[in-house]
């Protein structure tokens, strides 16, 4: 089984950047609806990676419960936020390892990936 990424995300022009890069690094791209279904899909084991716009209701909790997964089970844990986003400690706070900006920029977001 090849490497996915959970995304939780709604902004359809940084679900096409993300599709597109995803697929470059041969990474499945399993597009999340809700917050829950993103949450169970990285708690069962079948993303490596936890990818959460930032400006979505109950973003936080998501990260933040992602990050208390031990750590052989713990995804890489990206954040999505606006340029204006004023809340970037928050998003360390809650456990994420790296903060992706909009618009997302293709090699910033292969770097995360791949780190």
């Amino acid at each position: 089984m090849g490497q996915s990424a959970a995304v939780l995300c709604h902004d359809k022009r940084t679900l096409q950047t993300l599709g597109a890069t995803l697929e470059q690094l041969e990474i499945e791209l399993v597009s999340c609806p809700s917050q829950q279904e993103a949450l169970e899909l990285v708690m069962d084991g079948h993303c490596s990676t936890l990818i959460v716009d930032f400006d979505l209701p109950g973003a936080q909790e998501v990260i933040r419960m992602a990050a208390l997964l031990p750590q052989g089970q713990k995804p890489a844990l990206l954040a999505v936020a606006s340029r204006a986003w004023p809340g970037t400690g928050q998003a360390f706070q809650s456990g994420a390892s790296r903060i992706l900006y909009r618009p997302l920029e293709v090699e910033q977001l292969k770097e995360a990936l791949k780190a």
